[in-house]
């Protein structure tokens, strides 16, 4: 098992034929996994992320009034190791 906690810097940009719309955030990431050896080699890994905070511009909101929310992060992989 392992945990992190670190930084993350975000830009969230939607464009349409009328209209663009963009913000940029940053703040705190953190979360967790669990990494399995199934050989010597070869590892199974599952991991979850929260991007605390992250703004959104909403499309029907003027502009510069960006609401924001978590992202939720599942990643599950397999490694192979040297």
């Amino acid at each position: 098992m392992y945990g992190k906690v670190g930084m993350y810097n975000a830009s969230v940009e939607f464009k349409s034929a009328t209209r663009s719309i963009g913000t940029d955030s940053s703040g705190l990431v953190f979360g967790g996994g669990y990494s399995l050896p199934f050989t010597k080699h070869v590892v199974g890994k599952a991991e979850l992320s929260v991007y605390n905070d992250v703004k959104f511009q909403t499309f029907n909101a003027p502009a510069g009034t960006a609401t924001s929310d978590n992202i939720y992060k599942l990643a599950v992989g397999v490694a192979y190791t040297f």
